[in-house]
């Protein structure tokens, strides 16, 4: 049986501050007749702004199993090694496997080594 499993994963984070202000002044003065040197000022502030954040997270998870079953002949049934050994007589196959040296194999028999 071959088993193979595959799974990744990641997460990406972005965040976006965007921000706009904007100061605006003014001021006037005028000098009182009456009284040298001082005068009368007036000051005037204004300040006006945005502030803006806008964040995206984003997770993938992936996974993936796949499992693949291989036999040499006929697989085994459901019902066991008894239905296997009926059904084996339809299409035999080797239950058990030796090895013949190569040297051995009757198409060398007439070759000697040098």
């Amino acid at each position: 049986m071959t088993q193979v499993i595959d799974q990744s994963s990641f997460e990406s984070f972005q965040e976006s501050k965007e921000s706009l202000t904007l100061d605006f002044g003014a001021s006037g003065g005028v000098p009182i007749k009456e009284v040298p040197g001082p005068s009368v000022l007036l000051l005037k502030d204004v300040s006006i702004g945005y502030d803006g954040t806008e964040t995206s997270i984003r997770k993938v998870s992936k996974y993936f199993e796949e499992r693949n079953n291989f036999s040499v002949g006929k697989q085994i049934p459901a019902g066991g090694t008894g239905d296997w050994k009926k059904d084996t007589m339809g299409e035999p196959m080797p239950i058990k496997l030796s090895f013949v040296s190569l040297c051995n194999h009757p198409v060398f028999k007439h070759k000697t080594a040098d």
